[in-house]
């Protein structure tokens, strides 16, 4: 047999051999292609498709750096193989080595220049690495061979969209949603709009990227984000269920869907679903976050503190994470192991400015030590527009007014709230619209219409008026008696209105309402309440809604409305020199808005009490310091309770969850020294006064 019969004959035996490992990596049979592609490695195959099926193979089984070494391997032997190069260079990427793939990349287009799938792939690479201008030039490079390829358009938008270069990101994206429509270009197009604050379009988008491709769950993730943001709790549902079914395995769907829930109110149902992200991904740092707040909503607060200590055991805890446990600490009156956790938070995030308010709750500050200066600077560091800056201020105030520093507390408490204003959109005449619109509304001939059609309760304590009024300390001297849940500032009478009135466009409607509309409300809210917090008996919600003293009134008839009322000044102070989360009491960081909103709510109050007589009763702060047992008497007898002593030494046994500003003073015993502290302020903030 002459050499060259020799060498076609070998030849003919390899191509055999390769054509029995592509059909058993046709039948995903990865492990036998392993095997005897080793053995042809090792016998000294000349046909560098066969280490590059071992490493594919590897690839597959999610043996990254067994392929990595295959193919090292092999391009010692076959270093003019562009496809090696390309192929380890996507090896070093699904490893997140992108310094490594790029030098990979630009090796095999240093083999072929014209190599399109390394040149795609460099460019994909220097995009997830940032280097955003090297990966246009190189996208833009791909389309002179080809201007309508419409997958690099894709890219190129979303290049265009990261350099915030809205016109050439938009020209980009919807030139290739022209010659192709794909799922991706209309996500990354709905990204744009949504960065650029054009949200219908956005959502537009990503609805159109749903409809083109069901197995994407980027834009469904994109479009659920909106739809809470604009409240549109149903149709997050709905669409949060769709990508379970779609992707049972994927925690970013339960994640999702437990998310929706939580924005719904539905707590319990939300806990499920936040576990069920935890069980597919047992570092989600978010769904242990998340469970947390809800158990904590549900008032289960050694289920959270159970969740947050078991994380941080484990250290997948984040910033967010110890924030909220420290918080919730101080909530349950926890202070000395509060600030252990706001130590370590300092010291683990030097950064997370959210974290030192929470240290001026928690510590008791006797002089302007380090940690005071360290806020002082942060004070004068951080921009405006940061949220932690006005936070920061007012704690400043209230550290300096403990000092009797008047002054400088004053100045704290006008800059805070000057920041705090400037970062909000809010217009005073929306809630003086409304007071006005309930108070001609509920008129004597309306409400002798429907006073006797609401729901049968004696389960319902409200207690309502102006923040910083003494409510807390109110609802923790009825909670500390045996036969009384005290559950904070529920939000779930204002939300079962707000269901109600869905296609209501003013208040003016409800004066044709049907005869059974108060009813509904008394017994939706009952309904929800006892669901969630599951109150033995009675209860007491305590948000403060004098403006929903007419639904409450005609919806629950039996119930018990308290008004908690206090020197105007010393409320107004109060008022203005505290920061509230959420953005609730928006009125509150302007002096004008300040003062107008408190006269509408002296104007309501002169309403409810001349149209509901003796229904509500008033209770004063000043009096319940200076004469505690008669006014909390008075206060049991007309919630029909019977004298407990517990209930004037609210402040030894009750561990409730205090979710409000005054979650360390009402755990003190009765004091008087903010009664009259106005004075103290009258020629610094005349501006309230």
């Amino acid at each position: 047999m002459s050499k060259d019969t020799f060498d076609i004959e070998e030849n003919i035996i390899e191509a055999n051999e390769f054509n029995a490992l592509v059909e058993s990596y046709s039948k995903n049979d990865f492990n036998s292609v392993i095997k005897h592609g080793r053995e042809l490695i090792k016998n000294n195959s000349k046909d560098w498709r066969v280490p590059n099926l071992v490493a594919t193979s590897y690839l597959a089984l999610s043996k990254k750096d067994d392929a990595i070494k295959i193919y090292l391997e092999a391009i010692k032997i076959f270093n003019n193989q562009v496809e090696l190069y390309n192929n380890l260079g996507a090896c070093y990427r699904y490893k997140g080595l992108l310094d490594e793939a790029i030098q990979s990349f630009k090796k095999a287009i240093k083999v072929n220049k014209n190599y399109s799938d390394a040149k795609f792939n460099l460019a994909n690479s220097l995009l997830e690495k940032k280097d955003i201008d090297e990966a246009i030039q190189i996208y833009k490079d791909i389309l002179k061979t080809n201007e309508n390829d419409h997958i690099i358009l894709s890219m190129l938008g979303d290049c265009y969209r990261i350099k915030k270069q809205f016109n050439k990101a938009y020209e980009a994206l919807t030139n290739s949603i022209k010659i192709k429509p794909l799922d991706t270009s209309y996500n990354n197009l709905g990204i744009l709009f949504l960065e650029n604050n054009k949200d219908t379009e956005a959502m537009n988008c990503f609805v159109e990227a749903i409809k083109l491709n069901k197995t994407n769950i980027n834009p469904y993730n994109n479009l659920n984000e909106l739809y809470l943001k604009y409240k549109k709790n149903k149709e997050a549902i709905v669409l949060t269920n769709e990508a379970i079914s779609i992707f049972p395995n994927n925690h970013n769907a339960y994640f999702m869907h437990a998310l929706a829930l939580e924005h719904n109110n539905q707590f319990d149902d939300a806990i499920v679903f936040y576990k069920k992200t935890i069980e597919l991904n047992t570092t989600h740092q978010k769904a242990y976050n998340n469970l947390a707040v809800c158990f904590t909503h549900l008032r289960k607060t050694n289920d959270a503190l159970n969740i947050y200590e078991k994380v941080i055991k484990s250290k997948i805890h984040n910033a967010d994470i110890l924030y909220n446990y420290a918080s919730l600490l101080s909530k349950v009156g926890k202070s000395d192991v509060a600030e252990k956790i706001i130590r370590k938070t300092i010291l683990e995030y030097p950064n997370y400015t959210k974290i030192y308010p929470l240290l001026g709750v928690v510590k008791k500050f006797t002089e302007k030590d380090k940690d005071f200066n360290s806020m002082v600077h942060l004070f004068k560091e951080l921009d405006n527009t940061n949220p932690d800056k006005s936070e920061i201020g007012f704690t400043l105030g209230k550290i300096t007014e403990k000092f009797e520093l008047y002054d400088e507390a004053a100045s704290y408490f006008k800059k805070s709230n000057i920041i705090k204003n400037g970062n909000l959109n809010y217009d005073i005449n929306r809630h003086l619209s409304q007071f006005k619109a309930l108070s001609e509304l509920f008129l004597p001939d309306f409400i002798r219409t429907y006073e006797n059609q609401g729901f049968e309760s004696n389960s319902n304590i409200f207690v309502i008026g102006m923040p910083r009024s003494g409510s807390t300390l109110l609802e923790q001297i009825l909670s500390s008696h045996s036969e009384v849940d005290g559950f904070g500032e529920l939000r779930t009478m204002t939300q079962v209105i707000n269901d109600l009135n869905t296609n209501i466009k003013g208040f003016d409607e409800l004066k044709n309402a049907p005869s059974d509309y108060f009813c509904k409300i008394g017994e939706e809210y009952n309904l929800r309440v006892k669901r969630e917090f599951k109150p033995n008996n009675i209860f007491v919600d305590k948000a403060l809604m004098f403006d929903r003293i007419g639904f409450i009134s005609l919806a629950l008839p039996n119930s018990k409305i308290i008004h908690c009322k206090r020197n105007k000044n010393d409320q107004l102070l109060s008022i203005y020199k505290n920061y509230f989360m959420q953005d609730f009491h928006p009125y509150s960081y302007n002096a004008k808005n300040l003062l107008l909103y408190y006269e509408g709510y002296e104007n309501m109050m002169h309403h409810w009490n001349k149209v509901f007589e003796n229904k509500i009763l008033e209770i004063n702060y000043e009096d319940l310091i200076s004469r505690p047992k008669n006014v909390v008497q008075n206060l049991l007898n007309f919630c029909g309770l019977e004298w407990q002593e517990e209930c004037l030494n609210y402040y030894k046994n009750n561990n409730n969850l205090i979710n409000t500003i005054s979650s360390q003073d009402a755990r003190k015993p009765l004091y008087n020294s903010s009664i009259n502290l106005w004075k103290k302020y009258k020629d610094s903030l005349k501006e309230i006064f």
